[in-house]
């Protein structure tokens, strides 16, 4: 994942993300309910359990769907989504579950800062196309590094001689 989308999920994780619940915790505000479905907000609900994150986790062809009803926290749906495949129709095989409640989160965002509404469709789209962007961007483990040729071995004829050794493109 992107340093950007781990700390996104270690806050989930962490219970710190600003859902309404929490900012009511910290004496910030007293608009708690959520913006898709004006339910209570916490972590589970804004990523899980609201009917709009909902709707965004059932468009998803998995090889079993991931049982977010019997879940008391997302540290255990974080642990369960590492036994989910995805099914190979979505051209994507790392694990859609950060990826999903990034998405959901920016949804949950712009209608709350901008007053703009992506579908469902849209959000699943955009994370989908988020985690193919970052599969692709990553080099297959055995290509990461690059073949290096044996060092060349250089006989000083004379102590005096310094050694400098650079790395080289070849043009």
């Amino acid at each position: 994942m992107s340093p950007k989308l781990k700390f996104f999920i270690w806050k989930a994780a962490k219970e710190s993300l600003p859902t309404g619940a929490n900012l009511q915790h910290r004496g910030v505000s007293q608009a708690t309910n959520c913006v898709h479905c004006n339910g209570h907000e916490t972590t589970l609900h804004a990523l899980f359990l609201c009917i709009f994150a909902q709707r965004v986790w059932s468009l998803g062809p998995w090889n079993e769907q991931l049982d977010c009803s019997n879940s008391l926290s997302f540290q255990n749906l974080l642990v369960e989504s590492q036994t989910k495949r995805n099914l190979p129709s979505l051209g994507v095989s790392i694990n859609l579950l950060p990826w999903l409640c990034w998405s959901i989160w920016y949804s949950r965002n712009q209608l709350l800062f901008q007053n703009k509404s992506p579908s469902p469709r849209d959000t699943f789209n955009r994370a989908i196309c988020l985690a193919k962007e970052w599969e692709n961007a990553q080099f297959p483990p055995n290509s990461r590094t690059p073949n290096r040729l044996p060092p060349v071995q250089i006989t000083s004829q004379s102590n005096n001689a310094i050694r400098c050794n650079t790395d080289a493109v070849e043009i």
